[in-house]
């Protein structure tokens, strides 16, 4: 049986520190004597001296992720340095090996955008000393490539003050009764992308489309060209309505210095999520997995989740037991937006 996270979580410290002893050719140490020196002394007592590791993140990223990798290197000692860049960029160097410095681990902030690195053979096959073993199919590539670090649900906002009622599910958007009432982001947005495709994942092509016919209909003004300008909108009542990923939406309010939304999370469990792996032709390997192991533990799961605005992951409940596998349905539900107008 696949252990939880959750049920793991007590042994992710001594999973990071066997990984660090099980490459440095050596037995991790028995447990310590009461009251003898606990702390991070194992990790050193190896002598061995790890590479630095190269992440390349999707921009903005170095920001939200320098204190994560921060508390990273003070518990490993294994520096990281991190490019970030646009997501297309950050694709097209993985692949041709083209990146300065080259790349050992690729971090996206969607689901969608790792899999193309996957797909071409530019990413490596990840072992238990990753710690992807312990985690469900629904957090893990088929073909364990990649993997994700924490999650974020579609949710409903509504405009402080607005006079529509919330709603209690997406579906319920394709009411009539919300003519005039919703606003969205464009489709060219890689998320947006990923909801049209898990709903046709879950409904099928045909009941997607009409489902994206009718929130279109229902719009008060022409999509968004991003999720901020979707937010301004909805904060000035110009959008009594709108669909967004939480964690853009738990951004804006950290920054916020009054309450600006409600938001429901709906009755159907849609979102994204970020997602890494290692370069296949990774220059510093072993001191990547290290680093993918930390951040499945408790401490990594902890810090990720506090500076990217996104939920640990959990038990695999919360997610649909496909979720890792929409980016296939990329193409398609790119054709779905373009036949039905969403621009």
């Amino acid at each position: 049986m696949t252990m939880s996270i959750r049920q793991t979580r007590g042994l992710r410290r001594c999973s990071v520190l066997t990984v660090l002893f099980s490459m440095a050719g050596c037995s991790p140490p028995q447990p310590a004597e009461p009251g003898a020196e606990d702390a991070k002394a194992p990790v050193q007592a190896t002598d061995r001296r790890y590479e630095p590791v190269v992440v390349y993140a999707d921009a903005p990223g170095e920001d939200a992720l320098r204190e994560v990798f921060a508390e990273f290197t003070e518990e490993t000692g294994i520096p990281v340095t991190v490019r970030s860049a646009d997501r297309a960029q950050n694709l097209r160097d993985i692949m041709n090996k083209t990146g300065a410095p080259p790349a050992d681990v690729l971090l996206t902030d969607n689901v969608t955008d790792i899999w193309p690195a996957a797909d071409d053979g530019a990413l490596r096959g990840l072992g238990a000393d990753s710690g992807i073993d312990e985690l469900p199919e629904a957090y893990r590539d088929p073909d364990d490539q990649w993997f994700m670090l924490g999650t974020s649900r579609f949710v409903i906002v509504r405009a402080a003050g607005a006079d529509a009622s919330p709603p209690a599910s997406l579906a319920d958007l394709t009411d009539p009764r919300y003519l005039r009432q919703l606003c969205l982001s464009t489709s060219s947005g890689v998320h947006n992308l990923e909801l049209i495709a898990q709903l046709i994942e879950a409904e099928g092509v045909r009941s997607a489309e009409i489902m994206v016919r009718q929130w279109l209909a229902n719009l008060a003004l022409p999509p968004f060209e991003s999720t901020d300008k979707l937010l301004d909108a909805v904060a000035a009542g110009s959008c009594p309505l709108a669909i967004v990923i939480e964690r853009e939406l738990e951004v804006r309010q950290r920054q916020a210095t009054q309450r600006e939304f409600d938001s429901v999370r709906p009755q159907e469990v849609y979102g994204t999520a970020f997602a890494v792996g290692i370069a296949r032709y990774a220059r510093y390997a072993e001191s990547a997995t290290v680093l993918l192991a930390w951040l499945l533990g408790s401490d990594g799961q902890a810090a990720f989740a506090q500076a990217a605005a996104v939920t640990p992951l959990g038990d695999g409940t919360d997610l649909p037991p496909n979720f890792a596998s929409i980016g296939w349905r990329h193409e398609e539900a790119r054709l779905l937006a373009e036949r039905a107008d969403w621009r």
